[in-house]
């Protein structure tokens, strides 16, 4: 929007567009994306605290489960 506002890089008219002599001015603009570096010392910190949130909650599950002896012999 910014480029528009500014003016100079709307369209000449249509009688300009059909001169014989008119000279063009290509302007190439680079509007692509590009990631950007992020601190990675706070990114760490956050993963150590999930994988220690995960692992509290799969020890609350297992400490849940219940333990049956294998009973032996070939009859059920």
């Amino acid at each position: 929007n910014t480029l528009i506002k500014s003016g100079e890089f709307s369209l000449p008219g249509k009688k300009a567009l059909l001169e014989k002599e008119s000279e063009y001015e290509v302007v190439l603009i680079d509007a692509s994306e590009s990631s950007v570096e992020r601190p990675k010392r706070r990114r760490a910190k956050e993963k150590k605290d999930k994988k220690s949130q995960r692992q509290a909650e799969a020890f609350l599950f297992r400490k849940k489960e219940k333990a049956y002896p294998k009973k032996s012999g070939g009859s059920r």
